[in-house]
């Protein structure tokens, strides 16, 4: 693909020089924009699970589309109650709560839908603009960049109606946008599909090793040798010559805490790590965090010898990650130190035991895992030269697996970088669209 001949400055910082032969419009002019007032007085328990009439909401977005599955539904009156707001096919969506700027574009109506307070509905005004060519400005960074530009303070929490009607685009003639509309259409589902497969690949690996370790850490290096039962549900038939021991009986478990942050001198930006459960890294090691804790902060910590595994217990419970140094975590996070069995062992038994993990917690609305009842887990236990045996063979096997793992990774951020710049490029007319 090739530039156009002649390029002429925008006046508008989010999309910098367009095409000679482009306009710039704003959504305020040509856009019919609509969204619920408030509530209405519509609660969330009105919520119902079946008639004849939907009520869609942000977590129903989906890559672009509805997923209607799991939409809410509402009475007919609550339906009826704002015609302004009740959707057509070709109508475009705009979140404008929660996750700010997620789009939908409505190519299919199973019932009569209507939206709730935190979206918005958008329609090409006077033939400025077709919503296909639209879905894909506002998938741009262009739409992004004004998003950040209209931020007050670190968040945005909210994009007011006011404030989206000052969003400038550009503007192809109508049989560009459609050419547009329909490239992007074409190239970006090549590149979706090699990222699914991809990421199909990623996930058959995940599940190699993970089926990896857990058959290995239960069954041993040896496929011929004797089984009995080991007389714990969640583990099963184990080597006859192994042992089953409860966790506080083969390592300590000891749980983090918060030096009060009333008081700053706790905390620094060097020192000691202070980690928090999305600082847990699976089997890779942990070494810095966003926050540290102080000399005289360190008084008021436990602190984390290097190599314990650290376990989440409040919220995900049994996210797992492997002390890189020597730190100390917030009370979320129970960490244990083995001294009866090859560490390197230890942070495989407790990768296996999420589910169990999650069965001795209790909470309705969050899961709690209390360091007592974590203590009473139990797991099968080799001799020790088995363990290092066992653990070495899976260091060396899960280490093949992570560097296919990250190659795929780096394939799908290039691929997914490319999408992004492509959409950019071609909805600000940096590549021309032949029609």
């Amino acid at each position: 693909m090739k530039r156009y001949e002649t390029y002429k400055p925008s006046g508008i910082d989010w999309l910098g020089e367009i095409p000679e032969h482009w306009g710039v419009e704003r959504i305020k002019d040509y856009t019919y924009l609509k969204a619920r007032i408030g509530w209405q007085g519509l609660r969330s328990d009105e919520f119902i699970d079946s008639s004849n009439w939907y009520c869609l909401t942000g977590t129903d977005f989906s890559d672009g589309k509805i997923n209607w599955i799991n939409c809410y539904c509402i009475d007919k009156d609550r339906y009826n109650q704002d015609k302004k707001i009740q959707l057509k096919i070709d109508d475009l969506l705009i979140t404008k709560d929660g996750t700010i700027g997620k789009i939908a574009l409505i190519d299919y109506l199973p019932k009569p839908t209507t939206l709730n307070s935190g979206v918005f509905v958008s329609r090409p005004r006077l033939r400025k603009y077709i919503n296909s060519y639209m879905y894909w400005v506002l998938s741009s960074n262009v739409f992004a960049s004004f998003i950040d530009l209209n931020k007050n303070g670190t968040t945005i929490l909210h994009l007011y109606q006011n404030v989206f009607e000052r969003f400038y685009y550009s503007t192809p003639p109508l049989s560009e946008q459609t050419a547009i509309a329909n490239y992007l259409d074409t190239k970006t589902a090549v590149i979706d599909r090699k990222i699914e497969l991809l990421t199909a690949k990623a996930d058959k690996y995940k599940a190699l090793r993970r089926s990896l370790i857990n058959e290995t850490v239960c069954r041993g290096l040896n496929p011929s040798i004797q089984l009995k039962d080991s007389g714990v549900e969640w583990i099963g038939m184990i080597p006859e010559h192994w042992e089953v021991k409860r966790l506080k009986d083969i390592a300590k478990v000891q749980t983090g805490n918060t030096p009060p942050m009333s008081d700053a001198e706790n905390y620094s930006n060097i020192g000691l790590p202070w980690v928090k459960p999305n600082e847990l890294f699976d089997l890779s090691p942990t070494c810095e965090t966003a926050d540290y804790i102080s000399d005289i902060g360190k008084k008021q910590v436990r602190l984390i010898k290097t190599g314990s595994v650290m376990v989440c217990c409040i919220g995900s419970i049994g996210k797992i990650g492997i002390a890189g140094r020597v730190l100390c975590t917030n009370q979320q996070i129970n960490s244990i130190s083995f001294y009866k069995i090859n560490p390197h062992f230890g942070k495989y038994l407790i990768f296996i035991s999420k589910d169990e993990h999650m069965r001795h917690s209790t909470g309705n609305v969050l899961l709690i895992l209390n360091c007592e009842s974590q203590r009473r887990i139990e797991f099968a236990v080799p001799p020790h030269t088995e363990q290092t045996a066992i653990a070495s063979y899976l260091d060396e096997k899960t280490t093949q697996i992570d560097t296919i793992l990250t190659n795929i990774g780096e394939q799908i951020n290039k691929l997914t970088q490319l999408r992004k710049t492509l959409i950019n490029d071609v909805v600000t007319g940096q590549l021309e669209v032949t029609e």
